[in-house]
């Protein structure tokens, strides 16, 4: 710096940012507030381009999105490269037809972050992040509050008209997530050998949501110790479960193996232990009761009998349909009526 300069005025910080491309400029002049936390977030965000070439988890998983406050990652997963048996080349490549397309959306959107995954690159976190596996057909995926959305297929992720309602509908909470899943046991074999019924990612809405049951459900993972000494004990209530009569009364025991499936519930440490009761399928993930006590098939049991709803007296089932029920507008002219009361 010459001499008689200002260190503040006249201090200039560049940011080279060489391959960018439209609308991301080479370089970044700095103009902000010369602190520590402003100079490492200006960084952080320079980083990131509209659209970004390569995925990582560690740019764009949901913790990196939420330290940015940017609200989902939205990556365009391709597979250029590799020949799938049974599936014709292609003639030209899918992924400059992909960026083309969300270009519009990623200039439009700066709290969405962009970017475009080559499946054959990924790793196996990041395979594992994303919903995908090597062969999966080309998809746009959403990372979005903490779940996963894809829109499937070469002809959808090409069009403008099918990604931005893709988009709309996952900021308007209407996409259905998508959940791994494991194959579905075949008609017959949904019940293991000691009556547990079996749940897998496509399954669990369908079992475990039925307001018809409750359904008490163990999420396990194979290798885990706790799992491993878990499961007997979880056979053992079942086996009692079955001599109190509790298939006929629409009461279940589930269990669903976290290693190859994914469901709405949020399993960060397992084993975990939920009962669902059994109420309108809206309410059942908020009325769920989770299990936190000791790992014994009798408090197991005496768990299920004070909680499931249809082993309750029929008087308390009656009063909880009464609370589901609408209230019925007032007439007008009617003392004490209320609009803040009326549906």
């Amino acid at each position: 710096m010459p001499k008689g300069a200002d260190p503040k005025a006249d201090a200039k910080l560049v940011m080279h940012r060489p391959g960018s491309r439209e609308p991301d400029e080479e370089t970044l002049d700095y103009t902000g507030v010369w602190s520590e936390e402003k100079i490492t977030r200006w960084v952080k965000t320079g980083a990131y381009a509209t659209l970004g070439k390569v995925f990582t988890r560690g740019k764009y998983a949901p913790m990196s999105m939420e330290e940015m406050d940017w609200t989902a990652a939205v990556i365009g997963v391709v597979d250029d490269q590799t020949e799938t048996e049974g599936k014709s080349k292609r003639t030209e490549k899918l992924k400059p037809q992909v960026e083309e397309a969300l270009l519009p959306f990623a200039i439009k959107q700066p709290k969405w972050k962009f970017v475009m995954a080559d499946i054959e690159k990924l790793e196996d976190h990041e395979l594992e992040l994303l919903g995908v596996a090597y062969g999966s057909d080309p998809r746009i995926v959403v990372l979005h509050d903490r779940k996963k959305f894809h829109l499937a297929g070469e002809d959808e992720i090409k069009n403008p008209v099918t990604i931005q309602r893709f988009l709309d509908d996952v900021k308007a909470k209407k996409a259905k997530p998508f959940y791994k899943s494991a194959e579905p046991p075949d008609e017959g074999e949904e019940y293991d050998k000691d009556g547990i019924l079996i749940l897998t990612g496509s399954t669990f809405e369908e079992k475990a949501l039925d307001a018809r049951q409750d359904v008490f459900v163990l999420f396990y993972q194979t290798e885990c110790d706790h799992s491993k000494k878990l499961l007997p004990v979880w056979a053992e209530m079942a086996s009692q479960g079955a001599k109190a009569g509790w298939k006929n009364e629409n009461v279940v025991m589930a269990k669903m193996e976290i290693g190859g499936n994914e469901c709405a519930e949020e399993i960060i440490s397992y084993p975990k232990m939920v009962l669902y009761p059994a109420v309108q399928a809206r309410h059942k993930m908020s009325k769920k009761s989770i299990y936190s006590g000791e790992r014994d098939a009798e408090m197991l049991v005496d768990f299920v009998t004070s909680r499931a709803r249809n082993l309750q007296d029929s008087d308390d089932e009656e009063e909880e349909e009464e609370e589901e029920k609408p209230k019925k507008k007032r007439r007008k002219g009617n003392k004490g009526a209320s609009d803040a009361g009326e549906l």
